[in-house]
Parts: structure tokens; sequence; C-alpha cells
């Protein structure tokens, strides 16, 4: 994709986000997943019975409870784009979480160091890839992010691998179906055997990491 190509992609996106504000999708995906809401209050109980791991009094969020349940988690935002997801995910997993931004457009790239930079966010690592290959260790990811990227990307089955591997064994994999239709999106996602199918909201998916034998 030509640089400017991938600007005018980034004007629409820009359009898009002042209706459909990319922190409402986030909402929604945490409030369809029940396993990574278990999850993180179930660490939050354990850190609170046990002071000595968390001496000082967390910080009050400044994001809805259903949002901070993504504090301290590692989401790899695949395909990331110019970071309107991104940004708004490293400030909801915090200083103790993790967003490793990926995308195989220079430009996206050099986006997502730019504005994270100016929010102020350590906690986001920018990776150019030229394969499906993050380059990142097995079982690294609480949260794989698939938003507005299974219908660009053709060769979908080593994708949907790369994030199976890159999941942990309880981790979530979140997808926009985008411009297809969540039937066609679904039979994608399921034909890999890979995943196990949580649950479907209007165009959104999540799926589980189903255990390979």
């Amino acid at each position: 994709m030509s640089n400017t190509t991938f600007g005018l992609m980034v004007l629409t996106m820009s359009v898009e986000d002042l209706f459909h504000k990319p922190v409402k999708k986030l909402k929604k995906f945490v409030s369809m997943c029940p396993e990574l809401s278990v999850a993180s209050r179930l660490s939050l109980r354990a850190t609170r019975s046990n002071p000595s791991t968390n001496p000082q009094p967390p910080a009050p969020s400044s994001h809805p409870p259903v949002l901070s349940l993504l504090s301290g988690k590692v989401v790899v935002d695949y395909a990331c784009g110019p970071g309107r997801y991104t940004i708004p995910t490293a400030r909801m997993v915090g200083p103790t979480g993790k967003v490793f931004a990926i995308d195989i457009q220079p430009l996206a790239i050099d986006i997502v160091k730019r504005e994270g930079a100016k929010a102020g966010l350590a906690n986001i690592e920018a990776r150019l890839i030229d394969s499906f290959d993050t380059g990142l260790p097995d079982a690294t990811a609480d949260v794989v992010l698939l938003i507005d990227a299974i219908t660009p990307i053709t060769d979908r089955e080593p994708l949907l691998k790369e994030i199976h591997r890159l999941l942990k064994p309880e981790g979530v994999l979140f997808v926009d179906s985008s411009h297809m239709s969540v039937k066609q999106a679904q039979a994608i996602v399921e034909e890999t055997n890979l995943f196990d199918l949580v649950k479907v909201d209007g165009k959104e998916m999540v799926w589980g990491k189903r255990k390979q034998s």
C-alpha cells in the first residue's frame, strides 16, 4: 500500500471515529468477554488479600469499571493501522500492561510511535513486520485485537495461526467482521480449528484459544 493510499485510509478512519468512538468498541469487547472479566477480578482480589504484593493503593482509574478490567494485560493490536485502538488500549492496560502494535505499513508504525510519545505512553511497542510472523514469543498475549483487518488480509490461515501462537492458553481474540458479513467472518475463523467462539454481538466476535492435541 502506498503512503498516499494509506493516508486516505487514515482520513476515512478519522471521520468514522467521530461517529463510532474506538473506546466504545473496546468497552463492548470487554463486556462480551466473561473470561477476561473473571480473570481480572480474581487477580484484583488476590492483590487485595495480599497487601505485600501491592503496598501502594492503586491509582484511581479514569475509565469505566468494565474497561479497568484490561489493567495489567498484554494486548496485541494486529494490523494496528494509525493506532486508533492502540492508543486507548495502552491507556486502559496502564503502566503494568503492554500493547504491541503490529503492522506491515511503515507509515502506520511511524504514526503509532509519534502518537504514543505525544500521549506520554511508554507501554506501547510498535513493530514493523514483512510477513505474518510478529517475532514475539509464544503465549505472549492476554488479548489480540483484529479490528478492521480480516477483510483486507486475504491469506488468513497463517494470520490466525500466528494469533493462536501468540495467545496465552486463557487468552482471547476479538474480531470485528468489518466489511464482510459476520457469518462469513465466523466461517473463516472456524475453518482453522484454532479457536472456540465465545460470543457474537452485532459485527463483533470474541474467540477463545482452542487447545491443540
